[in-house]
This record gives structure tokens, C-alpha cells and sequence, in this order.
């Protein structure tokens, strides 16, 4: 790729076509890379601009910067996180969904690409607010682009076949992250159950509703993905248990250990999506063997 001598006689700021003529590579190369975060660029007047600067790290990179469609190294689609940042940050639907078409082409689940890829961008995005590095627009402008990726990825992730019950996701009412409870209904999907993704900050008489007039329900996951919601999680315990004799997990960044969740009430803890499934199984013969 390149050749540092023609970078060293080149301009400070050039077009995309003349960047990927010094870079040795076709322009829909270089034209993706910008789209993916990996060359920065800006648009003006309808054309992307490349700094020589940005050029020069690139070619500094090699190897670790993969042309697209090739896999890490390392396996997995991690090291496009800090790439997936940039997208979401800028507001890139299109640069965002080709980082994840790069994970999938590459051999990696979809799901696998929500959890690797998608939650860890949006862990930094989140940091970035809470320190005060970027605005609430900017983090609704990369929420959003977020959640049309996790709706695009968990379309993908049903499994076919007998079902094993009815699991009810939600956020806990007042709180209004609803990703967490759109990827858990996903995983929850894969894994043979009937999920029903309802949303963020749901009334709790709205959910205990829900849960009393759901067949075979297997069990309720509630997220809690802020601070300040304890009294609300225990109420929404409370409310299920009057109505259902499911399980009720609670998870979300907001609750760190299983002893916060039981002494909310719940019958266990969700640590994290991939772990959730396997969670309610686990909890579910508990709670059988004390019913029986």
C-alpha cells in the first residue's frame, strides 16, 4: 500500500481519488475506509477531503489496517469498535452498517457482532456523555444509528422450532434506555424462546399486565440502565409477582451484582445479554422446585 516518497511530495489537504492514487489502492478502497472510519475525511461541496497527516498514519498502520472484508487477526470484531465510534458519532448509518457487514462477512454472528461490536460502541458513547466530552445530541444522533443496527442484526438472529415459552423484556418504568431490553429480546430469540421487546420506560402496571395475560411465560427480564431507579426496580418486582409466577431477572448497567437484584426482589441477576439465557434456565428450576 503507498509509497512514502510520493506522500512526502504530496499537499496538505487532496481529494479521495488523488489520496487513494498515493495510497496504491482503487478509489471504492479508499472511498470504504472513509466510510468505515478508518481514513478521516470531510466533506466539502460534495467531496471528501483527505489530510495529508491522516494519510500518512495509514500507511504507517499496514497490517493493522485491514483492507474490507478481511478478519482480525485477533478473531472477532473488536478492534472495529473504536471505527464503529467515529460512525455513530457522525451520525454514518451507512459507514456504521458496513463495519457490521464486514463482521458478518467475515464469519461472526450477528448477535455476536451486536455484542462485540454495537454494546462497546455504545459503552463509549455513554462514557463520552457522562464526562461531559460530547452533547446529548450527539449521543441521540449515535443512539440512533445504533438501534436501526441492532433492529437490522436481530432480524437475523431467529431460531426456528419449538419454543420454549414467552420471555418479556422491558426497562423499568422512568428509565429510558430501551436497547438494553431490543438486544436481550434478540439473544432470547436465538435461543428458541418467543420474545416480546416491550420498549423503554414502561408504566409498571403496564407490564404486570402484560405478564398476567402472556402464555407460557418462561420469565421477565427488567433493565436498569441508570442510576436512582431502586425503588422503582423493587415496585416492578413487586407488581410481577402479584400477577405471575415467572421468573423475574433484573440486569442493565445500573445493576452491578446479583445481591442488588435480589434484594430488589428479582430471582436472579442478568450480567449481560450472552449470559441471560442461560440465567433464567438456571433460576427457573429453582423457582419450580419451590412452587412444587
Amino acid at each position: 500500500m503507498g509509497d512514502p516518497e510520493q506522500l512526502a511530495g504530496a499537499t496538505d489537504v487532496m481529494g479521495l481519488r488523488s489520496a487513494a492514487e498515493l495510497l496504491g489502492v482503487h478509489y471504492m478502497t479508499a472511498y470504504r475506509w472513509v466510510r468505515t472510519s478508518r481514513l478521516p475525511a470531510r466533506k466539502r461541496g460534495g467531496c471528501w477531503e483527505v489530510r495529508l497527516d491522516d494519510l500518512q498514519a495509514l500507511l504507517d498502520a499496514g497490517d493493522s489496517a485491514p483492507t474490507p472484508g478481511s478478519p482480525s487477526k485477533a478473531g472477532g470484531c473488536g478492534h472495529r469498535v473504536d471505527h464503529l465510534v467515529t460512525s455513530l458519532m457522525r451520525g454514518d448509518a451507512g459507514g456504521a452498517w458496513q463495519l457490521a457487514e464486514e463482521c458478518c462477512r467475515a464469519g461472526i454472528a450477528p448477535l455476536d457482532v451486536v455484542c462485540d461490536l454495537v454494546e462497546p460502541a455504545l459503552v463509549e458513547v455513554g462514557r463520552r456523555w457522562s464526562t461531559g466530552e460530547i452533547t446529548v445530541v450527539d449521543e441521540h444522533r449515535a443512539t440512533a444509528v445504533a438501534s436501526r443496527m441492532i433492529a437490522r442484526l436481530g432480524a437475523e438472529s431467529g431460531r426456528r422450532g419449538r419454543t420454549r415459552g414467552t420471555v418479556l423484556t422491558a426497562s423499568v418504568e422512568g428509565n429510558r434506555h430501551g436497547l438494553g431490553p431490543a438486544v436481550l429480546a434478540d439473544i432470547f430469540r436465538s435461543e428458541g424462546y418467543d420474545a416480546i421487546d416491550l420498549g423503554a420506560d414502561l408504566p409498571t402496571a403496564e407490564l404486570a399486565e402484560a405478564a398476567a395475560t402472556s402464555d407460557a411465560l418462561a420469565g421477565v427480564l427488567v433493565s436498569v440502565a441508570g442510576d436512582g431507579f431502586e425503588d422503582a426496580a423493587r415496585r416492578t418486582v413487586l407488581a410481577l409477582r402479584a400477577v405471575t409466577e415467572a421468573p423475574v431477572l433484573l440486569g442493565g448497567a445500573a445493576v452491578p451484582n446479583r445481591r442488588w437484584a435480589e434484594v430488589a426482589g428479582a430471582d436472579g441477576w442478568a450480567a449481560d445479554g450472552r449470559r441471560a439465557p442461560e440465567a433464567l434456565r438456571r433460576v427457573s428450576g429453582l423457582v419450580g422446585a419451590s412452587v412444587h
